[in-house]
């Protein structure tokens, strides 16, 4: 159940095997979050962003399902439905079509990442399929650099 007053975060994680794009979103307020990770800290960033939102479902793809720590991280630290995506669902084509469609000139903020790309447009994508309304809020991506901060920290700040 879904709690009122509070975020309600729903996630998309993609990875090509390099990077690792990383969203967030709440239908109710249209706020949208997007990153890009990479480098060897890329799974504890990835967990300490998951950990931040603490999204209330998880939608992945790509080789994230390569990541052995991220299964047992979502089990036992989040509360987060989990649904693996199939590899089309990700096609640059049909997500960069997808970005553009939704977000119009401001699609233009993610165009030299095309993991963010991938993962919101899969994320657009399926809200399209299992959503009545909202999507019209959803207007505007605002990308962001993750920090590497305590995930204890996080959670009693609300760091992102």
């Amino acid at each position: 159940m879904l709690e009122e007053g509070k975020n309600n975060y729903i996630s998309c994680l993609y990875s090509d095997g390099k990077k690792i794009g990383l969203c967030f979103c709440d239908i109710s307020t249209g706020e949208l979050y997007a990153t890009e990770i990479s480098g060897k800290d890329s799974v504890s960033i990835l967990t300490n962003q998951l950990a931040s939102y603490n999204p209330r479902e998880i939608l992945i793809g790509g080789e994230v399902v390569k990541i052995k720590a991220l299964p047992s991280f979502i089990k036992n630290k989040l509360s987060s439905g989990v649904e693996m995506l199939e590899d089309e669902r990700f096609d640059y084509s049909l997500c960069k079509k997808t970005v553009d469609m939704q977000f119009k000139s401001d699609a233009e903020t993610v165009d030299n990442m095309p993991v963010v790309i991938c993962t919101i447009g899969a994320l657009i994508n399926y809200l399209k399929e299992t959503q009545m309304t909202g999507l019209e809020r959803i207007s505007h991506i605002e990308v962001y650099k993750p920090r590497w901060v305590n995930v204890l920290s996080a959670h009693g700040l609300n760091i992102r």
